[in-house]
């Protein structure tokens, strides 16, 4: 039987069909300008401060994900705010990259050790802070 690319490959393979956009597909939020970030971080800061996780969550949709938060203050409310939503794993991520990235600052240092706490105990911390060596980052 002779091989027929074609059939291989579908119409989908073919450039000159159009493919239309499926409506049920969620679309990423636009991305707020660079120079919007810091206003916008402030108030999510704030909605973030008085409890109200899920609206502060909703405010940043224009930061985008929340790996993609810019500054080392984006980079760590991001992942307190991961946190508090229910993904502990996504938060201890965000903040040992914000402690790799940002290795002067003393709140990514702290929230980096509070989350290799979580995952090695503190012990373990401990005797790494006492020998010298990071403690999980």
């Amino acid at each position: 039987m002779a091989h027929d690319p074609s059939f291989a490959e579908g119409p989908a393979a073919d450039p000159a069909v159009e493919r239309t956009p499926d409506p049920g597909r969620l679309t990423p939020p636009p991305v707020a300008p660079p120079d919007e970030a810091p206003a916008l971080l402030d108030a999510v800061r704030e909605t973030y401060e008085r409890g109200l996780y899920l609206q502060a969550f909703r405010a940043a949709a224009p930061l985008g994900p929340l790996a993609g938060w810019p500054g080392v203050e984006g980079q760590l409310l991001a992942g307190r705010l991961a946190y508090q939503l229910g993904a502990p794993a996504l938060a201890a991520r965000l903040h040992l990259r914000a402690r790799r990235r940002h290795p002067a600052s003393g709140e990514a240092w702290l929230w980096a050790h509070r989350a290799a706490i979580g995952r090695l105990g503190p012990y373990a911390v401990g005797a790494r802070l006492r020998a010298g060596g990071p403690a999980g980052t």
